[in-house]
């Protein structure tokens, strides 16, 4: 296996591809790109929503800065180009596994909720109501944050399955 090369490519010639590459992925909604040269290492972090969902890359297996962020737009363009070519089903059930950057943070919603995606709405929703009441952030006091942020997630999550059921069900 040969030795990594590193990239030549500026970074801000990368930061406007990939805001670009962002910006013409329907789904795909541009947050914010953490600028980390300075760190050892030099991780590159990017965050942007997907169909609703937060995710959030970060990456610092390259040589340096400019080389993670390259490695990070490359393969995001890459995913959207997938997308573009009708594969989009497909990867929007397989996204964890897919996105092979370290650090990537995706959390399907019926995973969250601790149901299959064939169960009834019933049953999720049974779900959903018993893990919020679960993570309320009066029931965890000790971790008020923490329980703010999952029932964010939880939140988050029922509103993804059942914008998928409205549409799945032809909008009704």
């Amino acid at each position: 296996m040969g030795e990594a090369r590193h990239t030549d490519i500026d970074l801000a010639r990368t930061k406007r591809e990939l805001i670009h590459c962002l910006d013409v992925w329907p789904g795909a909604e541009y947050v914010s790109i953490g600028d980390y040269r300075d760190q050892a290492g030099g991780e590159a972090v990017v965050v942007f929503r997907f169909n609703g969902n937060l995710v959030r890359i970060v990456y610092d297996e390259a040589c340096c800065h400019r080389c993670n962020m390259r490695a990070v737009f490359l393969t995001l363009d890459a995913l959207r180009l997938a997308y573009k070519r009708g594969l989009g089903d497909v990867l929007g059930r397989t996204v964890a596994q897919m996105l092979a950057l370290p650090g990537a943070e995706y959390i399907d919603p019926y995973e969250l909720l601790g149901v299959r995606p064939d169960a009834p709405m019933e049953v999720i929703e049974a779900s959903y109501r018993a893990l919020v009441k679960q993570w309320h952030p009066d029931r965890n006091p000790q971790d008020v944050d923490g329980a703010l942020r999952k029932t964010t997630q939880l939140n988050e999550a029922i509103a993804k399955v059942r914008a998928d059921r409205r549409e799945r069900d032809g909008g009704a």
